[in-house]
């Protein structure tokens, strides 16, 4: 560990002015979790302020608890039935009275 000109002038500051020596390494961060994009949803205020409040309570981010409902929903989502017009909801005709 290095210290500053000050701290050596100073040795009673030498805890407070010491920096940390360059060749040291670095503890590593927080492992990847490959490439992330931001979206943005609105929802009603008293769900925002109960989603924080869980948040907290289970000491997780919010947009991890977010993603881990919405990621399975888009897997599940069928794209060509989508195109296909086949996620509309269909609506029965009654013949007699039409």
């Amino acid at each position: 560990m290095t210290t500053t000109r000050r701290a050596t002038q100073f040795p009673e500051l030498a805890r407070l002015c010491s920096v940390l020596d360059m060749t040291q390494s670095r503890r590593p961060g927080r492992p990847s979790k490959g490439e992330r994009a931001d979206i943005k949803v609105r929802i009603p205020a008293e769900r925002r302020d109960k989603l924080f409040a869980y948040a907290e309570l289970v000491g997780r981010p919010v947009t991890d608890l977010a993603a881990e409902q919405l990621v399975p929903w888009i897997d599940a989502l069928d794209l060509e039935q989508a195109r296909s017009g086949g996620a509309q909801q269909s609506l029965s005709i009654d013949r007699r009275t039409a």
